[in-house]
């Protein structure tokens, strides 16, 4: 048999399985292969995106990386809190505001001026979600957020990086319209 021949095995269906995005994978690495070609696909579309603004209390950063995007709102001030705001390159709106304490967060979208646009709505409501949460929209002045508004900074953290692939309102939460 010469070396341009090829040789033809039965296809084995128990060899592999499909992934998330269509692709064939085996299925002893099957969820990493997924990651991998996820993580590749969300680099590419981000690159393609303009650079996200991200800024807080004291700074301005101009993020190109999906990773940069962690570190940036993993700032914190003072007892924990910040205030970020998240737009496209000189461009005011649309954009997203940020409300940290910790490890909760109350996430705003506005897509235009004058538009009063949307508020993250909680998961799961507890017993106190008519009450509200204090957070700080500057490193002194407090503003009251109602609980049923407030998110894990998890949940913030995949709106922000959503946002910076699509200037759309994100879909990885659900959303109250003012």
């Amino acid at each position: 048999m010469g070396s341009d021949q090829l040789i033809a095995k039965p296809f084995d269906p128990a060899q592999f399985s499909i992934d998330g995005l269509g692709h064939p994978s085996t299925r002893s690495n099957g969820k990493r292969h997924y990651n991998s070609l996820r993580n590749h696909h969300l680099n590419r579309a981000f690159q393609r995106a303009a650079a996200m603004r991200i800024q807080d209390y004291d700074s301005v950063c101009d993020v190109t990386e999906p990773t940069d995007i962690a570190a940036a709102l993993s700032k914190r001030h003072g007892n924990g809190i910040n205030s970020f705001w998240l737009s496209h390159g000189a461009e005011l709106y649309p954009a997203i505001n940020i409300l940290v304490k910790r490890d909760i967060a109350s996430v705003h979208y506005l897509p235009e001026d004058q538009d009063a646009g949307f508020v993250s709505v909680a998961k799961v409501l507890g017993a106190r979600a008519n009450e509200t949460s204090i957070f700080f929209i500057g490193p002194t002045e407090k503003i009251w957020v109602v609980n049923h508004q407030v998110v894990p900074f998890s949940d913030a953290l995949k709106v922000a990086q959503e946002f910076a692939i699509s200037t759309t309102l994100p879909k990885c939460i659900q959303w109250f319209d003012l």
